[in-house]
């Protein structure tokens, strides 16, 4: 039996996972059903994430650290420090501009400079000037990033600085975002300085801090790879094959069969869970209550008395995960995550640790594409907002990954994850089509195409608070089950790394018996 069943091998999971195993807990860690078919796991930007906090500081020096006084040091996970690189947006005349900095979020810190008149013209950067003389009328009664953006400086700043980058960033208008979630603090420093533009030049330091994004200087691949050679030397297992199945070993061990069908039935006892594409999904999702034991495994029999007699509260079942018949490569139909060649093994856990669910909440469409390079573009980022003509507003951000390569990346309006289903290949292939039109860009060979839904961040403080509310519910409900991952926290990797190790250490101590 194992103290801990880690489902999943990304990064957040081998975070949580080095936090058990260093304590001296048995961990085994198994694939996700992505890496075991060869699929695209979640790729994080090799010019850095967001780390406002230092939270992926902390994990890739922790990594980094030798073990012994005298061993040798990681050098590939300590941590690069990215500064954030002004991006272009469009211009009065339609060509590209770099954005004015010090900036909030396309805010300008200086109305009348030259950045700021070339995307916004003499008439709009004079009206966003006259930020510097109006009166605070409504000290901090502004909530929304759209609404004090438009009535301090006017609806060309809003439409052509800030509307581009705030859905960029969160899938919605910018009268849809709290201010405290676009630009914390930025409320504050106008009441105290008396305009939009010298409250963003007052907080222009920290706005850098929280922009300056950070990677591995061996690039996450690296990072990951010394994670796992870390957690083999605290004894940690791995395994070959993703979990097929998952569940709750009814806590009835004087119960008779009445008696624990009754748990089962109302929620309290079994609770089975099949993994999908993405992983092992909620609680909620329907899979076998019974799983089959292979030779290496234990039959029900032997995990019912095992688990009598010890502290199991799971049982794992471990298989080959293959694709759906039929699917060749690069096809977009599902996996079909079930057991392969031999049978499936089961095992036993005290505790499981597994990558929560979008479960309801907000999630985006995105595609990424090579297009025809643009001259004017080499080394920077360019962002605009593609208006579709069936309607809807598409992110359409551009990069030079190399020279001589251009890369678009459109992102869609942000949705709830069960109010629609994913697009076939005809009708995906069908809206690239109408985004490259729309955006007047023309794709570049015939290139793979990167298609995937990702978590939308939390637009407001109601809504990021109810989202933490949930997951803590979640986790008093089951202290013995800890979901973890970038979905629980917006898509962003930082926040999710550092709730996963402080999560981790909790675990840790009620398993090592330090808290209840």
């Amino acid at each position: 039996m194992h103290d801990v069943y880690v489902i999943g091998d990304g990064l957040v999971e081998l975070a949580a996972a080095l936090e058990l195993a260093e304590v001296g807990l048995r961990v085994r860690i198994a694939p996700s059903a992505e890496r075991a078919t060869g699929d695209r796991p979640p790729q994080w930007d090799p010019d850095g994430e967001p780390d406002a906090d230092g939270a992926l500081a902390g994990l890739m020096n922790h990594a980094a650290a030798p073990l012994a006084a005298s061993g040798p040091e990681q050098a590939g996970a300590r941590p690069v420090s990215v500064a954030p690189d002004p991006v272009r947006l469009r211009g009065t005349r339609g060509g590209w501009a770099p954005q004015p900095e010090p900036a909030a979020l396309g805010v300008p810190a200086v109305p009348l400079s030259e950045r700021t008149i070339a995307i916004l013209g003499n008439a709009g950067a004079t009206r966003a000037y006259l930020d510097r003389v109006k009166p605070v009328l409504t000290v901090g009664k502004t909530h929304r990033f759209g609404d004090l953006v438009r009535s301090r400086m006017g609806r060309a700043a809003l439409e052509r600085l800030a509307q581009p980058l705030v859905r960029e960033r969160f899938g919605v208008p910018a009268a849809e975002v709290d201010v405290a979630i676009a630009a914390p603090g930025l409320n504050e420093a106008l009441t105290r300085v008396g305009s939009l533009s010298g409250a963003v030049l007052s907080l222009s330091e920290r706005i850098v801090a929280r922009e300056t994004r950070v990677r591995p200087a061996g690039g996450w691949a690296e990072l990951e790879a010394v994670l796992r050679e870390r957690l083999a030397l605290y004894g940690a297992e791995f395994a070959e094959h993703p979990v097929i199945g998952l569940s709750r070993i009814a806590d009835a061990a004087a119960a008779g069969p009445g008696e624990a069908d009754e748990a089962d039935a109302a929620g309290g006892g079994t609770d089975a869970v099949t993994p999908g594409p993405a992983g092992v999904a909620g609680p909620d999702a329907a899979g076998p209550s019974e799983f089959p034991a292979g030779p290496a495994g234990l039959s029900g029999a032997d995990a019912g008395a095992a688990a009598a007699a010890g502290e199991a509260r799971w049982r794992i079942v471990e298989g080959a995960a293959d694709r759906a018949p039929g699917s060749g490569a690069g096809a977009e139909g599902g996996l079909d995550v079930g057991p392969g060649a031999g049978a499936p093994i089961e095992r036993l856990a005290r505790a499981v640790v597994l990558a929560g669910a979008h479960d309801g909440s907000a999630v985006r469409d995105r595609i990424d594409v090579d297009v025809e390079p643009d001259a004017g573009l080499a080394g920077t980022d360019a962002v605009e907002t593609v208006e579709l003509p069936g309607g809807g507003a598409w992110s359409l951000r551009l990069r030079t990954p190399e020279p001589g390569r251009l890369r678009a990346r459109f992102s869609g309006p942000a949705r709830r994850s069960d109010a629609a289903a994913g697009e076939d290949a005809g009708a995906g292939d069908a809206r690239l089509a109408e985004l490259l039109d729309a955006a007047g860009l023309r794709r570049r060979g015939h290139g793979a195409v990167v298609r995937e839904v990702v978590t939308a961040p939390a637009a407001t403080v109601a809504e990021r608070e109810a989202r933490d509310a949930d997951l803590e519910h979640r986790r008093a409900a089951d202290p013995l089950r800890l979901e973890v991952g970038p979905r629980l926290h917006g898509g962003e990797l930082a926040p999710a790394v550092a709730d996963a190790r402080l999560a981790a250490v909790l675990l840790r101590r009620r398993l090592t018996g330090i808290a209840d």
